[in-house]
């Protein structure tokens, strides 16, 4: 059986993800334990005595020499096996299935808005060059890349939400409590972190558009009769659509980022506010897990990204 050249390259990138996935999960091993503190200190107390501190190390196999903990740990992770929180006693899969649904409908629903808006506005952009339109949109972009996240999540929260009443300041309504106040808890925090991806996809759409717009396909397009706006909408968007594809795989991370701020702020019970309480608390085993699994789908998404260049343009080979 022949296998295309696009199947070629997704194994072979499929092959090339396994040094680097296990490289991030190198990474995230050895920071954590680079990081200054104990979990079992922390577990234990300050006034715990020496000895106890010693039996619940080695009970939990942290007194094991790097590497054996290392290769342990990675073994049972192969096998989706991440071990139980040091805080909890709760199997850290469990503690990730209940997490990342609402992490994962958070990122969703941003990178829709995102793309809903940035789109039209990138065009627009691109042109109405240098007219009201396109300083508008450029004047957007400046403030969705300035302000902080953790900053306009709190005034909209005060405004949107403790003023006006129109969404929840905070909190995590279930769909199985209603749909009208589960849209309520996620809608505002969906919103802020597409403003922040917003920005960037729409610059980059712009640039992107203004650079094709000028090329001499549009030109004779033009001078054929064919319609501006299907120029503009199928032709330029189509191949300025290839770079910003870069810069949508990059805003994934962003979000995942930004959801552990968001999710902090607004106390969503997703993977970002599971990190961040595993950092104070110096739960090892979750920090570990959710690292890595953030790790692998940052790199996942990127390989979709690429395959995807094949798609709006059959010109591109691998």
């Amino acid at each position: 059986m022949q296998i295309s050249a696009l199947g070629r390259y997704i194994i072979k990138r499929l092959l090339l993800l396994i040094p680097v996935l296990l490289g991030v999960s190198l990474l995230s091993f050895s920071l954590i334990k680079l990081a200054p503190g104990s979990a079992v200190t922390y577990m234990l107390g300050d006034q715990a005595s020496e000895a106890m501190v010693r039996a619940l190390e080695r009970q939990l196999n942290l007194d094991q020499p790097f590497f054996t903990q290392y290769f342990s740990w990675l073994a049972n992770a192969l096998q989706g096996e991440f071990g139980m929180s040091f805080v909890t006693q709760i199997p850290i899969t469990e503690l990730i299935a209940q997490r990342l649904a609402v992490t994962l409908e958070l990122s969703v629903i941003a990178i829709v808005i995102t793309l809903l808006i940035a789109i039209p506005l990138g065009v627009a952009a691109a042109t109405k060059q240098n007219r009201l339109p396109d300083h508008t949109v450029r004047f957007i972009a400046v403030a969705g890349v300035s302000i902080p996240d953790f900053w306009s999540g709190i005034i909209l929260i005060f405004l949107l939400g403790v003023q006006f009443q129109w969404v929840a300041p905070g909190g995590y309504t279930p769909i199985s409590e209603g749909l009208l106040p589960h849209l309520r808890s996620v809608i505002l925090p969906a919103c802020i972190l597409a403003f922040i991806n917003l920005a960037l996809i729409t610059r980059m759409l712009r640039a992107s558009m203004l650079d094709v717009l000028s090329q001499n396909f549009i030109q004779a397009g033009r001078s054929f009769g064919i319609a501006e706006r299907e120029l503009v909408w199928r032709d330029a968007l189509k191949n300025a659509f290839i770079p910003t594809l870069t810069v949508i795989g990059l805003t994934i991370g962003i979000m995942l980022s930004g959801a552990v701020m968001l999710e902090t702020v607004f106390s969503l019970p997703g993977l970002g506010k599971l990190l961040v309480d595993a950092v104070f608390q110096r739960d090892i085993p979750v920090l570990q897990a959710v690292l890595t699994l953030i790790g692998c789908f940052y790199v996942l998404v990127n390989l979709f990204i690429d395959v995807g260049y094949s798609m709006l343009d059959p010109r591109i080979r691998f």
